[in-house]
């Protein structure tokens, strides 16, 4: 079980890694590229390797915590979509899974699609993450 006393900005950074490893897991196999960027997220963020290993043996004892500011949310949103594409095929349990993610965050269900697609876009294209975010503003505000 997880510390009742935790800062409200780990039990955010443990509901983000619940969510990683729950759309890791929607296409029924955890790879190992997935798996890695899962680790990577959480140590980039200040969790142990114990933290992540309870999370992703168990996400859903991991409280889901949305973010509250844009940039969070966008955030949160972007390292999605890194996700789904690790394993370098986007099937649509993934794809549905995102955008239900996307919605939750409190992106509009309207243009939650298109910003998916701006983000998995400037992705391929070599984009990096403020040049995805300041493309994807207009979107992100609506």
């Amino acid at each position: 079980m997880f510390s009742f006393f935790e800062s409200a900005e780990k039990k955010l950074v443990k509901s983000h890694i619940r969510h990683l490893v729950r759309l890791a897991q929607s296409d029924g196999v955890v790879h190992k590229k997935e798996e890695k960027f899962i680790k990577k997220v959480g140590r980039e963020n200040g969790l142990s390797d114990s933290d992540i290993k309870k999370i992703i043996d168990s996400p859903t004892s991991v409280d889901i915590v949305i973010p509250k500011s844009k940039e969070a949310k966008f955030d949160q949103l972007f390292d999605l979509v890194v996700m789904m594409l690790k394993d370098d095929e986007v099937n649509d349990a993934e794809t549905d899974f995102c955008m239900m993610l996307a919605n939750r965050l409190g992106f509009r269900k309207i243009i939650v699609g298109v910003l998916v697609s701006k983000i998995q876009r400037g992705i391929s294209e070599g984009l990096s993450k403020k040049e995805i975010l300041k493309e994807a503003e207009a979107f992100i505000n609506y």
